[in-house]
């Protein structure tokens, strides 16, 4: 089975995530494995577990800080399971502070335009 979210040999998930997915790759688009396997395709369609606050991730300044394959690791261990609540962006949101744009997950951050946490 196909993801439906790639259509004649485009995945329409570029449209929300343009510049994460630079894998030249499509296998996992045309394996079976898409909806348990692809961060996008899970935080696109909100298949829980889903942080309340996964969908806003295409509009985060970090998003474009990280390569994919360091997006997939974050999404994985965070936005889509239950550990949401260790989640520093996570509880800076849900106490209604600004969260800095360079903030990871675990507290760390990571330098712009660099993929290194420091």
């Amino acid at each position: 089975m196909t993801c439906p979210l790639f259509n004649d040999y485009t995945r329409d998930c570029l449209k929300v995530f343009p510049t994460l997915i630079s894998s030249d790759s499509l296998t996992l688009c045309t394996s079976e494995k898409y909806e348990e396997n692809c961060v996008f395709f899970r935080i696109i369609t909100q298949k829980e577990p889903i942080c309340e606050f996964a969908i806003g991730l295409s509009k985060c300044p970090l998003v474009d800080m990280v390569n994919a394959e360091q997006f997939d690791e974050l999404a994985k261990a965070y936005c889509l399971s239950q550990n949401k609540k260790a989640c520093k962006r996570y509880s800076l949101k849900k106490e209604g502070k600004d969260v800095p744009a360079s903030l990871l997950p675990n507290g760390s951050h990571v330098e712009e335009n660099s993929l290194n946490p420091v």
